[in-house]
């Protein structure tokens, strides 16, 4: 089988026991392995498409393809190129596996209703869009340095992260040991991603005064007492009571001077002593003597005196004099509880930090403080001696209110931070938990200082990474090829072909929408002929399903069987397109190799006559021809025997009639949708000179009993060169195509 041309190779299709194929047999000598056969439908051509598919699709069982009542079957295919012989073979043997052997390089695409039935029907026509991997360019990129340099940071990133794991866990532990619980707040911030990117906290104290103001927590006596309370209360009232009756002057008395001073300044002695009991029986309360007519006379003056307006004024002098004795004295008594209070809440600090930072005032009295009360008393005892005196104490009076809010002020706050002194000791376990928390901070803090430089090289090492890693795909993407965006971008590129904006993908979800909607199951709007075009286009679009580099491509076969199922003659011609573009969509440089089955005589012409495919064969009864010529149809026989006996190759014959018939009709079918034949020959001027016609194609083409010739032969003749001409005018490219077959 060597070859005699450059261009030429031999192909060879054997098939024994193949469904109706008993002994099929094709040994040819080929320029191209683009072929088309023609097939009425049960002459076995989908046979020999499903067995082609095995090796594509490996199958369990496939006895279906075996001839009924056989066990055994045998299919071999070849292509022999000088001398270098691709082979692919099939044995079947009944209930056994199919031995399938391929041997011939090359990766088979079928296309029948097996593929349409297991490919598209189950997802009702909505494409599998489970599609992986990569298709390998043919450019080959030497990436060992950037491979070795991805591993080597990879190395140091896994170092890093242990190591920050690792400390991170140690940290952890320490605030458990310490009897912080997980569910605590802040042990939240002992994360990877707070140590790494979390806030930072001011004034945080180290994580071992911490620890150790724990420890002093834990030592905190039993009986460890509250702070007392001071005491502080007084008569503001008295103050301005004192300033008042100063600045007020008396009347002098007429009780002479010397007996005032004497009582004023004896008035305790004197006013006791009238008081006792003893007076009344005229007995002296101190000598318990009895009184002389003198003593009892003074003691009527002392009374006398005593219940005088005068004395009733000193009397209340006096009383001011000891009210700010009293306040003077409470004064120093609350500085001295208070001074206690101080001394334990100091003993409290040492064991609860969280009152290191209040204080209790107090104030220290000295002579600074009691000068405006030996003043105000000073003032008071002039009053006394001269009651007519007005006295402004303003000054004095407004240093002791001053003095006193002071105390108030100091008393408040010191009242509050006792109170809450006493509430911290009182619930230690609250005291606990802030320090607790306190610890988390400190330590969350220690572990940002420490972990810093980790999570600095751990950084630089993931940027790094990312670089080479970016470059890696970057270089990658140059040689390798989204098998799921090819087959995407094909498929709607083919929906785009056939239908416009009608149907198109939704490369998301890899649904076919309608009018650029997702209808759900778009099944339900397909019609057959539809249907038959998106399984076909899916089959295109798969093949980059099927290959793994840009090599692969000039390795594939496809097996076509049927694409034009149903198919309106415009979409037949898009699919005849899209074969012609076979080459050009997949890159394919070397042998291009393409087998199309049809039983569609359209179909198989039309590949012919655009020069789609040179090579055609038709398949009958089991055996296989070559067809040179396109397949001529009725309307080309109707032709060629009117042009035969217009130019007198042959004599005139009954059936001209009809063959003139047919070929007006088909005519005026094609320009004049619905006319009538008559009136069609009516409207042609060269048609209508020839009288005669409509009647030949009325009477002759339609059968009943005849006893003589209606028509002469001449007149038949006529006809047919009326016709002829007609044809020539018109359609001269027929004329000439009809004419080559009688060359």
């Amino acid at each position: 089988m060597a070859n005699t041309s450059n261009n030429d190779f031999h192909i060879s299709l054997v098939a024994k026991n193949i469904g109706p194929h008993k002994d099929f047999n094709l040994c040819e000598k080929v320029n191209s392995n683009k072929i088309v056969f023609y097939a009425n439908n049960g002459t076995g051509k989908t046979f020999l498409s499903r067995t082609f598919r095995l090796a594509e699709e490996p199958k369990k069982n496939a006895d279906d393809l075996i001839t009924v009542h056989k066990k055994e079957a045998e299919f071999s295919f070849k292509i022999v190129n000088d001398n270098l012989t691709k082979e692919l073979s099939v044995k079947l043997n009944r209930g056994n596996e199919p031995i399938v052997n391929n041997n011939s390089g090359l990766i088979f695409h079928v296309f029948n209703s097996d593929y349409v039935n297991e490919q598209i029907v189950p997802n009702n026509y909505t494409p599998d869009g489970e599609i992986d991997g990569y298709i390998i360019g043919k450019e080959q990129i030497d990436l060992s340095e950037e491979k070795n340099k991805e591993e080597t940071l990879r190395g140091i990133i896994k170092k890093y992260d242990e190591r920050i794991d690792k400390y991170i866990d140690s940290l952890r532990k320490k605030l458990t040991d310490e009897g912080v619980h997980g569910r605590t707040t802040e042990m939240s911030l002992i994360t990877r991603e707070e140590l790494h990117r979390g806030k930072i906290y001011d004034d945080v104290r180290t994580s071992e005064q911490v620890t150790c103001e724990l420890e002093k927590l834990a030592q905190v006596p039993e009986e460890l007492q509250d702070i007392s309370l001071p005491v502080w209360s007084y008569e503001r009232s008295c103050l301005d009571d004192i300033l008042i009756e100063l600045s007020v002057s008396h009347s002098k008395s007429e009780w002479d001077e010397e007996f005032v001073k004497y009582y004023n300044d004896n008035r305790e002695f004197i006013t006791k002593g009238l008081d006792n009991p003893l007076l009344e029986k005229e007995v002296c309360p101190f000598c318990k003597r009895e009184l002389e007519s003198d003593a009892l006379e003074l003691v009527k003056m002392y009374s006398a005196y005593r219940e005088d307006k005068e004395s009733k004024i000193v009397d209340m002098f006096n009383r001011y004099k000891n009210a700010l004795d009293d306040l003077f004295n409470a004064i120093k008594n609350w500085c001295h509880q208070t001074s206690s209070a101080q001394t334990r809440f100091e003993k409290f600090k040492e064991y609860f930090p969280s009152l290191k930072s209040i204080q209790i005032t107090n104030i220290e009295i000295d002579k600074y403080q009691q000068q405006p009360f030996d003043s105000l008393k000073e003032a008071i005892n002039n009053k006394i001696k001269d009651l007519t005196l007005s006295l402004d104490e303003k000054d004095n009076i407004n240093l002791i209110k001053t003095l006193l809010r002071t105390i108030t002020n100091l008393h408040k706050d010191n009242l509050d931070f006792i109170i809450k002194a006493n509430h911290v000791k009182n619930n230690i376990n609250t005291e606990r938990l802030g320090l607790r928390r306190d610890l988390c901070r400190s330590i969350y803090m220690e572990g940002k200082s420490k972990l810093a430089e980790a999570f600095a090289c751990f950084n630089k090492a993931q940027e790094e990474l990312k670089k080479i890693q970016k470059s890696i795909k970057e270089k990658e993407e140059k040689i390798k090829i989204s098998k799921k965006e090819k087959v995407s971008n094909a498929l709607n590129s083919l929906l785009k072909l056939f239908f416009g904006d009608k149907y198109s993908l939704d490369t998301n979800n890899f649904h076919i929408k309608f009018w650029g909607d997702d209808v759900g199951e778009v099944s339900k709007i397909l019609s057959d002929g539809e249907k038959s075009i998106v399984a076909y286009c899916y089959y295109i679009a798969s093949t980059y399903k099927i290959v793994d580099s840009e090599d692969d491509f000039e390795r594939l076969f496809f097996i076509i069987d049927d694409p034009v199922s149903s198919m309106d003659l415009q979409y037949v011609y898009l699919v005849s397109e899209t074969l012609r573009g076979l080459r050009q969509s997949f890159g394919i440089n070397g042998h291009e190799r393409i087998w199309v089955f049809t039983h569609s005589i359209d179909f198989f012409n039309m590949l012919r006559r655009n020069t789609v495919f040179s090579v055609g064969y038709e398949m009958h009864g089991g055996t296989v021809k070559r067809i040179t010529e396109n397949i001529a149809l009725p309307y080309e026989y109707h032709l060629l025997d009117v042009l035969k006996v217009a130019e007198g190759i042959i004599g005139p014959a009954h059936t001209n009639a009809n063959s003139i018939r047919h070929i007006i009709e088909t005519i005026s079918s094609f320009e004049c949708p619905g006319i009538s034949l008559q009136k069609y020959i009516e409207n042609d001027e060269d048609l209508s000179k020839e009288r005669s016609l409509c009647t030949i194609c009325q009477d002759l083409s339609h059968g009943w009993m005849r006893t003589e010739m209606p028509f002469t032969e001449a007149m038949i003749i006529s006809a047919c060169k009326t016709l002829v001409t007609f044809m020539e005018k018109k359609y001269k490219g027929q004329i000439d195509t009809i004419r080559k077959r009688l060359s």
